[in-house]
C-alpha cells in the first residue's frame, strides 16, 4: 500500500475504540511535580451528568470495550462521578470502568462509595516511601492520609468482596514530556505519532467541556478535532482539523502542532 493511501486510510471514520477517555474534571488539589498544570491556559471544571450522558449515547458502541473517567484532575472532585459509574454500567454493561485518583480528598464514607459504585478498576497514584518524599513530589502533605485511606479501600473491598481492581503505583516515577510539558526523555529519532500508526487511534480523547483531542499528552488541549456537543463523531473524524493533524505527523511537520515537538511516545 502506499504511503498516500495510508494516510488516506487513517482519514477513515470508524466508531470503534478499543478505549473511551472522558475527562471527567481537570480540577486538582495537587501540584506534582511529572505534571505541567502551571502550563494550563484552558478553562477548569467538570463535566455534568447529562453531557456525560449525551455523549455515551452518541457514541453508542456495541462491543466490549474500555471507559477512563478520569483525565488532568483529581477524578474524586467529580460530584457526578458515581452516578456516571452507574449510569455506564447500565449503558455499556460490558464495559472495562477505570479512573484514576490520588486519594488525597477521600475519607472512610468516600472509599466505600468507590468500592460499592460497581467500578472495575482504580489506579491509585501515591509516590515516595516517605511523607517527605511524597511532599517532593505533590506538593502537599498528604501522605499518612492517603496511606490510610489506601489501607482501607483495601481492607473494605476484601469485606465486601468486591472483585475491583486496586492498583497502586510503584514508587519510581514513570515520567512524560506531556509535549513541550516537561523535558524529562530526549523525543524519539524519526517518530511517528502513534495517534496516527498504531494502537492510540482506537483511543477517543474528550476534554470535560467536549473537545475530541488526540490523546491524554495534550494537557492544555491545543489540539481541537471539535466539539462533540456541536458536531457528532462522524463529522469531527472527517474534519478538516483531523486530516491536517494526520498528514503533518507523517510528514513529521509540527509547525501548526508546538505540542508535539518534544513529545517523548514511541510508535507503540
Amino acid at each position: 500500500m502506499s504511503r498516500l493511501k495510508k494516510i488516506l486510510k487513517h482519514f477513515l471514520y470508524r466508531n470503534r475504540w478499543a478505549q473511551v477517555r472522558i475527562e471527567n474534571t481537570n480540577l486538582c488539589v495537587n501540584e506534582c511535580i511529572m505534571c505541567p498544570r502551571e502550563k494550563m491556559t484552558r478553562p477548569k471544571g467538570t463535566m455534568n451528568y447529562e453531557d456525560f450522558c449525551r455523549i455515551i449515547k452518541q457514541i453508542n458502541i456495541k462491543y466490549k470495550s474500555e471507559l477512563h473517567l478520569h483525565g488532568f484532575g483529581e477524578a474524586l472532585l467529580d460530584s457526578y462521578l458515581f452516578d456516571k459509574i452507574k449510569y455506564i454500567k447500565k449503558f455499556w454493561p460490558n464495559f472495562t470502568t477505570y479512573f484514576l485518583t490520588t486519594l488525597a480528598t477521600a475519607d472512610k464514607g468516600l472509599c466505600e462509595r468507590i468500592i460499592d459504585s460497581g467500578v472495575d478498576s482504580v489506579y491509585i497514584s501515591c509516590y515516595g516511601n516517605s511523607a517527605d518524599e511524597y511532599k517532593k513530589i505533590f506538593k502537599r502533605d498528604n501522605y499518612q492520609k492517603v496511606i490510610n485511606n489506601i489501607n482501607y479501600l483495601k481492607e473494605y473491598s476484601m469485606k465486601s468482596n468486591s472483585k475491583i481492581k486496586i492498583t497502586q503505583s510503584s514508587t519510581s516515577l514513570n515520567l512524560h514530556n506531556y509535549g513541550n510539558g516537561r523535558y524529562y526523555n530526549k523525543p524519539p529519532i524519526n517518530r511517528i505519532c502513534p495517534v496516527v500508526s498504531n494502537r492510540r487511534k482506537y483511543i477517543l480523547q474528550i476534554t470535560w467541556d467536549g473537545y475530541v483531542i488526540p490523546c491524554c499528552f495534550d494537557y492544555d488541549a491545543t489540539i481541537r478535532f471539535g466539539n462533540i456537543f456541536s458536531k457528532n463523531l462522524k463529522e469531527i473524524f472527517n474534519s478538516n482539523e483531523y486530516k491536517e493533524f494526520k498528514t503533518a505527523q507523517y510528514n513529521k511537520d509540527y509547525s501548526k502542532y508546538k505540542i508535539c515537538v518534544n513529545c517523548d511516545k514511541r510508535d507503540i
